[in-house]
């Protein structure tokens, strides 16, 4: 069996399977040209591909630590994957005469080897994959030459949004002003707070999510001129239901009503008062409002009404007596046939004007959703960008259509054996590119292999579909016409089904209440949940120890009265609590994790633990923004922007009194430090600095410096590297602003417009060791594991949110035939619906994402867990809990819709089925004690830090460097802050222009603007092409001819040719005042003078052009012509 299929739970050793699986075959190199002989290099033939970059890293990291330990006899033999390694070598290459000396001689020839040629070393993520596959076919993937990778979708995105508000606004697009327009106010009248570009942007990034491909090409597919009739086809719908259907049932609510009033009846003569029949009426007879928002939301009929009236015949109140009574028994009959006349209205009606006011939103942004694309399109093509996105799918349309897909020919020659990790998180279309190359190497007798675990699937936002890894080896998702069909057979013929059932991690009491808890869940909720049995089919686990391990929950007050910032502040002094009793028992800070669902509880937790003095790394406290000396060296290269932010002056200023330890003091009091930092003299605030902590800077010289010199000089100069604590954020800000400067341009306000955008998501990485509590997140601490864990707020829903997106196919759609794709919110009532099958998949998908993060959690510690959640009303002794081994009480009225979410999920799980619960306090419950007397010992760290003593590095001011340009400081010349405004104020082709002679000097032009660091080169493409369709505007065209220019050779004797001298100083008679036009053109008495503008159209530009022609006049020029050139508006103005 050459396909190993293991299906892991958590720590069960699905890494040391896979690490032990890569070393087996590269130790074995079972080439059969080979005979039996070791090939060292054979590695190369190994292609390992997992989930993540860190996964990536630890996977080599593994691979080659064991071969070193491997690499002596003595180190081997204590270790047990070489035992394990040295047996399965006899038993499944049993050609090869193998001993332990062999192995080692092997191991450390393996090593070496590795070590000499890592590139060769084949362990990445499935993305670095494909790009390496799409980079040596570019040309047969229809993709650019030089194509760069862009990884940022929230950057190109909200680049398409400005460039569409750019065309709503400046451009005037009639169309798309007038959505805009229709969608503000349609929001503003239905009271929605709703931030528009945060919106769109998150409506925006379905163009690049796989799962929704199908439905967004349908929607990209239609014209604006058919979406504009969709949304008139819901906007009719709406209408119709609202001022015919509902006044409709209205009437029949008022016959009732009249029949009431006629005979006397009142509220208190029907069966619920007036929560029954008489208010059922009163309603559709007089608020037809009520009834569009209960028709809105789908509200059903009172179940009273539905049963005790129309099938019991039950509308009168037990109290009414007389003539009340026998008035409503004559009614009877009417009472029924108005209300089965509403209802039927509503059965026809009702939930398909719910879909269309649901669609009346979303229609406005699959208007906008086109337009995005569009511009998405446009800047790749201008800056010659390829997303990763693509990557998947070009592939993925030849893997699909072809028998022996060309581009793995020679991948496959290559790679011999695939082994693939992390398999539950790998989408559709990324297992589906895998599958010839997995099926080439099975054809081949070459072992292949996929590991995963689908209770730890949860990345499902990032297409991440745990079904492939349960359904191995079968592959239903492969499309029954494709080509794929084909290569599925032979997973069949050699699958190799394993099980790794034994947890090697966690104390045996930590093992038997996940045992316990997810098995009951899967009892429990596998009627409502299908998929549930099949993804926890292997959850229960064997255990390595024999004792020991802490569980216990505590459920922290939480009523209607209580506020969230309450639960908050009573949950973290839970934790504070623990953590300090915790410190009592001999744990150290390093060995406690909290683990939190969001990012927000997170920084929570992580701040309020910062204030009680408890050293914390967390997310926020990775991020690059949260070092005082990065957001120091920042608040400088703002002030070089704009000199005049006294905020930022003083946030320097404070930090240099802490980081110097010198308080700031004046020598001249009164002193007010406010009117100084106030004051926009930059030289008097770099003074300041001198006079107050003996520290030099230029502003002037700085911003003379690129980007990664102006953090060098400022780190150099003021001492930032003395905090050893800063110096990974110092590290990490210099490669930033290399990167950018590489990637990007080497301009600061292009820097400061980047890092406005990303400074909530750079960081560094999470330093080893440490004595600090950690705090993050489930997802980040999947993989990883931890002596203790407390996870508060474990209290998330297990159903879908109410903002949650259901995209549905509503074939033969009978309002909007034009497009079948409906986007609809998520509602509780639409699982009786038409879209019933789509609303319970979706609930089940959600269902399983809230219990897998659960899984993820409390599957990390090895020793003690401990969590806390809201209280639960259910557990003030409403049921009994088994506080006995023998107790065999059962529950048999479990009623799944009270369980919203994982709060309610464990109180009925300890009031069902936990054994032995020791009840501490009313909120607290103790299920499993350590009394197995072990004493902690807590790691040590035998890694070395080493702390940077100083920066090294050129001081900037006494390196030789070339000028970058002559510009001078003189109001006629561009300024060194003139071009870092140049995005705004369109002065970048102005300088372009100066080095133009002829429209052939464009690339010329650009060429020197990327030289000196103003542009990026793929920016060079549009740039020219933007100059070029300047230059052939009708009107000028014939002045930019490659023939114009007389002091080129071949143009000497042209007749025609003219002196072309660009930005030529002429000094006037009498005032001497300095002009310098931007373009003359001069050929005897006759002159033609050229000027670049941005910006609107403005009288002042002709005065200035006409006091140039009076100064060449005044030179002999008689016939003088004058051009306006607004580059912006690609518009020319000849002045008389």
């Amino acid at each position: 069996m050459l396909f190993s299929i293991y299906r892991s739970s958590a720590g069960s050793g699905k890494t040391y399977t896979l690490t032990k699986e890569y070393i087996k075959i590269a130790l074995a190199s079972p080439n059969p040209d080979l005979l039996g002989k070791f090939d060292v290099h054979y590695y190369r033939h190994i292609l390992a591909v997992t989930f993540t970059n860190d996964a990536a890293k630890e996977m080599k990291q593994r691979i080659v630590s064991k071969l070193d330990a491997f690499s002596v006899l003595e180190t081997a033999e204590e270790d047990s994957m070489f035992h394990d390694i040295l047996k399965e070598l006899k038993e499944e290459y049993p050609q090869i005469e193998i001993t332990k000396e062999e192995i080692v001689k092997r191991s450390k020839a393996l090593h070496q080897t590795i070590l000499h040629h890592y590139s060769d070393f084949a362990v990445s993520t499935i993305d670095s994959f494909s790009k390496r596959i799409v980079q040596a076919f570019t040309k047969d993937l229809d993709l650019p030459p030089n194509f760069e990778i862009q990884m940022d979708i929230e950057e190109a995105l909200e680049e398409a949004v400005s460039r569409m508000y750019y065309k709503i606004g400046e451009r005037g697009d009639n169309h798309l002003s007038e959505v805009m327009k229709e969608f503000v106010l349609k929001e503003t009248q239905d009271e929605k707070n709703w931030n528009v570009d945060r919106g769109l942007l998150d409506f925006g990034k379905i163009i690049f999510e796989e799962a929704k491909k199908y439905s967004v090409e349908k929607i990209k597919a239609l014209t604006q001129t058919q979406l504009k009739m969709v949304k008139a086809d819901y906007l009719s719908y709406i209408e119709k239901v609202e001022t015919e259907v509902i006044p409709q049932a209205g009437d029949f609510g008022r016959i009732l009503l009249s029949s009431f009033e006629e005979n006397g009846l009142v509220a208190k003569d029907f069966h619920y008062s007036t929560r029954g029949i008489y208010n059922y009426v009163l309603t559709y007879a007089t608020n037809e409002d009520k009834i569009k928002e209960e028709w809105d939301k789908q509200k059903p009929l009172l179940s009273y009404v539905a049963n005790d009236g129309l099938k019991l015949n039950k509308w009168a109140a037990k109290a009414t007596k007389g003539s009340a009574l026998e008035a409503i028994r004559q009614l009877s009959p009417r009472i029924k046939e108005m209300v089965l006349k509403i209802e039927a209205l509503k059965t026809e009606f009702q939930e398909k004007y719910a879909y269309s006011r649901m669609m009346r939103r979303f229609i406005f942004q699959m208007m906008f959703l086109e337009e995005i694309a569009a511009q998405i399109e446009y800047l790749k093509e201008k800056k010659n960008h390829v997303y990763l996105s693509e990557f998947n799918e070009k592939i993925n349309k030849i893997v699909e259509n072809e028998p022996v897909p060309y581009i793995f020919e020679r991948i496959g020659e290559k790679f011999k054996h695939i082994l693939i990790d992390e398999f539950q998180d790998t989408s559709k279309m990324q297992w589906h590119n895998l599958i010839p190359l997995v099926s080439n190497s099975l054809a081949n007798g070459m072992r292949s292999m996929v590991v995963g675990d689908a209770k730890q699937a949860i990345y499902r936002w990032r297409s991440g579909d745990a079904d492939l890894l349960v359904n191995l080896p079968n592959v239903p998702s492969a499309d029954p016409d494709s080509m794929l069909i084909e290569h599925i057979d032979i997973f069949q013929e050699h699958a190799n089904q394993q099980i790794l059932g034994t947890n090697r991690r966690s104390d045996p009491n930590i093992v038997e209440f996940n045992n316990k808890l997810f098995h009951f869940i899967r009892k429990r909720f596998d009627s409502v949940c299908p998929d549930l049995s099949s993804h926890y089919a292997e959850v229960i686990q064997e255990t390595v120890f024999k004792e020991g391990g802490h569980v216990s929950v505590r459920f922290v007050e939480k009523d209607k009265n209580t506020s969230q910032k309450e639960y908050q502040e009573r949950t973290f002094e839970y934790c504070l609590d623990l953590v300090k009793k915790l410190e009592k028992q001999n744990y150290k800070l390093e060995d406690i994790t909290i683990l939190v669902r969001t990012n927000g509880m997170g920084a929570f937790l992580a701040e309020k633990f910062i204030e009680q003095k408890i050293p914390v790394i967390s997310g926020d406290s990775l991020l690059l923004v949260s070092s005082k000396v990065v957001q120091t060296i920042i608040n400088f290269m703002f002030l070089l922007q704009q000199p005049d932010d006294a905020p930022r002056k003083l946030e320097i200023i404070e930090f240099l009194e802490n980081h110097l330890e010198q308080k700031f003091q004046s020598e001249n009091p009164p002193f007010d430090l406010a009117d100084e930092v106030n004051n926009e003299d930059e030289e008097n605030f770099t003074k300041i600095i001198k006079e107050q902590f003996k520290k030099t800077l230029s502003m002037p010289v700085l911003r003379h410096l690129s980007l990664y010199e102006i953090a060098e000089e400022l780190i150099r100069e003021l001492e930032l590297y003395r905090h050893h604590t800063e110096q990974l954020y110092i590290q990490k800000l210099l490669d930033v602003l290399f990167e950018f400067s590489r990637n990007k341009n080497d301009n600061l306000l292009d820097f400061l417009e980047h890092w406005e955008r990303k400074k909530g998501r750079i960081s560094i990485s999470s330093p080893e060791g440490g004595a600090a509590l950690r705090v993050m997140t489930i997802h980040k601490s999947k993989g990883l594991e931890f002596p203790v864990v407390i996870m508060p707020f474990a209290d998330w829903k297990v159903t879908p949110r109410g903002s949650s997106q259901l995209w549905v196919e509503w074939e033969n759609n009978p309002i909007a035939p034009e497009l079948s794709t409906m986007i609809l919110s998520m509602r509780e009532t639409m699982k009786d619906g038409m879209f019933s099958e789509n609303y319970k998949k979706e609930w089940s998908l959600n269902f399983i994402d809230a219990i897998n993060n659960l899984y993820v959690g409390l599957t990390r510690p090895t020793e003690k867990l401990f969590i806390l959640t809201k209280e639960v009303s259910k557990l003030e002794n409403k049921k009994p809990i088994k506080t006995k081994a023998n107790d065999t009480t059962k529950e048999d009225n479990f009623n799944i819709d009270k369980v919203k979410d994982i709060a309610d999920l464990l109180g009925f799980f300890l009031l069902r089925e936990a054994e032995g619960v020791q009840k501490i306090n009313p909120q607290e419950y103790l299920l499993f004690e350590d009394n197995s007397n072990k004493k902690h010992k807590t790691k040590v760290n035998d890694k070395q830090t080493l702390n940077i003593k100083e920066l090294a590095s050129t001081e900037a001011r006494n390196k030789i460097r070339v000028r970058k340009n002559n510009l001078r400081y003189d109001e006629s010349y561009l300024t060194v802050e003139d071009f870092y405004d140049s995005r705004k104020d369109g002065l970048l082709m102005h300088y372009a222009f100066e080095k133009i002679f002829t429209i052939n000097d464009t690339s010329k032009a650009v060429q020197s603007l990327i030289s000196e660091g103003l542009i990026a080169e793929d920016e060079r493409h549009s740039l020219e092409t933007e100059m070029k369709n300047v230059m052939m505007l009708p009107q000028i065209a014939e002045f930019f001819r490659p023939d114009i220019d007389s002091s080129q050779k071949e143009n000497a004797n042209n007749p025609n040719a003219y002196q072309i001298l660009n930005e030529q100083e002429i000094i006037q008679k009498g005032n001497r005042r300095v002009l310098r036009p931007d373009r003359m053109m001069i050929k005897g008495d006759t002159a033609i003078l050229i000027d670049y503008k941005t910006g609107q159209i403005d009288p002042k530009h002709a005065q200035q052009i006409n006091g140039y022609a009076t100064a060449l006049y005044q030179m002999g020029k008689r016939k003088i012509r004058r051009f306006l050139v607004y580059t912006e508006k690609m518009k020319v103005v000849e002045v008389d």
